[in-house]
């Protein structure tokens, strides 16, 4: 994969409040992401959102974890 290919990574959640919850947090922690649709293409069986993070990815996940809001699993974006 080239970094210029790389668009972020979906961050697979339980359900759409938690998308809701978690992108709230990851904006007061100065990290930038949007709460969107997860791909139809991942194995992980979500509520079918996810939060779309552009920032760093471990950062959010410590974040979102902290404030108990499960991760189903991780996606790259690619262009």
């Amino acid at each position: 994969m080239l970094w210029g290919d790389f668009m972020g990574n979906y961050i697979l959640v339980t359900s759409v409040s938690k998308a809701l919850r978690g992108k709230e947090l990851l904006d007061k922690n100065n990290i930038p992401s949007s709460v969107e649709r997860a791909p139809k293409n991942n194995a992980v069986r979500s509520c079918g959102y996810s939060l779309l993070v552009f920032g760093d990815k471990d950062r959010a996940q410590y974040i979102l974890r902290r404030n108990n809001i499960r991760i189903m699993g991780i996606i790259p974006k690619k262009l």
